[in-house]
C-alpha cells in the first residue's frame, strides 16, 4: 500500500501553504494555478472527486492515509467486467472531533494540494469495494477488491457495507467529506459517511476560491 506523505515546510498563514508566503499577490497566483489546474483536472474525465480516511482515536479524530477502490455499479452489484477506480484520499484538515496535535493540523492547505486530491472521474454511480489506510501507528483494510499474493485477479467483489456508494453527475467538482471504517476486512467491513465539516469547507472557500461555488457537498451513502 502506498501512503500518503506529507512535505515538511512551516506555514506562515493558513492560507498560504507550503509556499509560505504572505504576499496578497502571490497568495493570488497560486490561487489562480491552483484553479485552472482542477478545470484541467475535470477535463480528463468528465468530473473530480475528493474524500478523506479518517479513524476516532481516544485523543480525537486522525487521518488514516491510504487508497480507495471505486467500482461502477451494474444492477445495483459493482461491475467486475470494468476495471476498478484507485485513487488516494485528502487530508483532513478540520475533521469531526480533530485531534488538535495531529500532524496534519500544523502543515496547512494549498492550492495544489487541492488540484491534486481532486481526482478525475467519470460520471456514474460507484461502489467502495477495498480501502487500505495507515494512522502511522495502525493499519486498516477493508473489502477483498485486490490482486492476490502472485497478482491473480480477486475472486469474490463485493461493496463494503453500511454507506459506501455515490453518484457522480456530469462535470460535477464533489467533495464526499469523510468515511471511516468498522470491521478488517471482507463483507463484515462497514463504512460510516459523514459531509465535510464547516471549517473544512471555510478552509477550502479561502484556499480555492474560485472554485468553492462550483464545488457539490455530499457524502458516500447519500
Amino acid at each position: 500500500m502506498r501512503l500518503k506523505t506529507l512535505g515538511i515546510c512551516f506555514a506562515i498563514s493558513l492560507v498560504a501553504g507550503c509556499a509560505g508566503t504572505t504576499d496578497p499577490i502571490k497568495i493570488a497566483a497560486q490561487q489562480k494555478e491552483g484553479s485552472a489546474q482542477i478545470a484541467a483536472r475535470k477535463q480528463q474525465k468528465g468530473s473530480l472527486l475528493l474524500v478523506r480516511i479518517i479513524e476516532s482515536t481516544l485523543f480525537g479524530t486522525v487521518h488514516c492515509g491510504g487508497l480507495i477502490t471505486l467500482r461502477k455499479l451494474n444492477a445495483g452489484r459493482p461491475d467486475e467486467t470494468e476495471r476498478p477506480f484507485n485513487f488516494s484520499d485528502a487530508v483532513p484538515y478540520n475533521p469531526p472531533n480533530r485531534n488538535k496535535l495531529y500532524i496534519s493540523n500544523i502543515f496547512p492547505a494549498s492550492p495544489k494540494d487541492y488540484a491534486r486530491e481532486f481526482v478525475p472521474i467519470a460520471p456514474g454511480r460507484y461502489a467502495i469495494t477495498h480501502v487500505a489506510c495507515s494512522t502511522g501507528e495502525i493499519e486498516l483494510e477493508a473489502g477483498d477488491d485486490k490482486r492476490g499474493i502472485f497478482g491473480g485477479e480477486p475472486t469474490h467483489i463485493s461493496a463494503l457495507g453500511g454507506e459506501s456508494t455515490i453518484t457522480i453527475g456530469e462535470n460535477q467538482i464533489v467533495d464526499a467529506g469523510y468515511i471511516e471504517l468498522s470491521g478488517m476486512r471482507g463483507d463484515a467491513a462497514r463504512v460510516t459517511a459523514t459531509e465535510a465539516t464547516p471549517a473544512e469547507r471555510d478552509l477550502m472557500k479561502r484556499v480555492i476560491p474560485e472554485v468553492y461555488p462550483s464545488i457539490t457537498f455530499t457524502k458516500f451513502g447519500s
